[in-house]
């Protein structure tokens, strides 16, 4: 089963590129450091699973315009380094085969899939015009007449919303 966590990611980078999470997610600005941060950010936008803001916040909290920056200079770096491409590709592959880690962290990051919300029916109507005004009002009067259709209206779509 393959892993779409970001904190998976950030592991299998770790342990392929030889540093630690703490390295990766931390603010380090070393070249290799950042790198290896680069391709986790390609890897993790590749998938589109994640947007680049809950990317951004298992990394470290970075704002979500840093993630589309890494991934496009890990692009760039892929296509003048051969090795970078291939550290790239084998973060791929092991995300591929790699089931979800058990080891607790990263917990705080998991983000659930969108599920749809069963829409909820709206509270009581009640009609444009104010009551004390439809009751000066005489029938007949256009004001009147639009009025009480509205609420009627209302009436009715509120129990068409419920009856569903």
């Amino acid at each position: 089963m393959a892993t779409t966590r970001v904190c998976d990611l950030i592991a299998i980078t770790a342990r392929l590129s030889k540093l630690s999470v703490a390295d990766i997610v931390g603010l380090s600005r070393a070249v290799p450091i950042v790198r290896a941060r680069q391709a986790v950010c390609h890897v993790a936008v590749s998938q589109g699973v994640h947007s680049t803001p809950q990317i951004g916040k298992v990394l470290g909290g970075r704002d979500h315009s840093t993630i589309v920056h890494a991934n496009r200079k890990a692009k760039i770096n892929a296509k003048r380094d051969p090795e970078y491409a291939h550290f790239i590709e084998r973060i791929k592959a092991e995300a591929l085969v790699a089931d979800p880690f058990l080891d607790g962290w990263g917990e705080q990051f998991e983000f659930p899939l969108p599920v749809a919300k069963p829409i909820a029916a709206p509270v009581a109507l009640r009609p444009v015009m104010p009551p004390k005004a439809l009751k000066r009002a005489k029938d007949g009067d256009g004001d009147y007449d639009f009025h009480r259709g509205v609420a009627a209206g209302s009436a009715n779509l509120l129990a068409a919303l419920r009856a569903m």
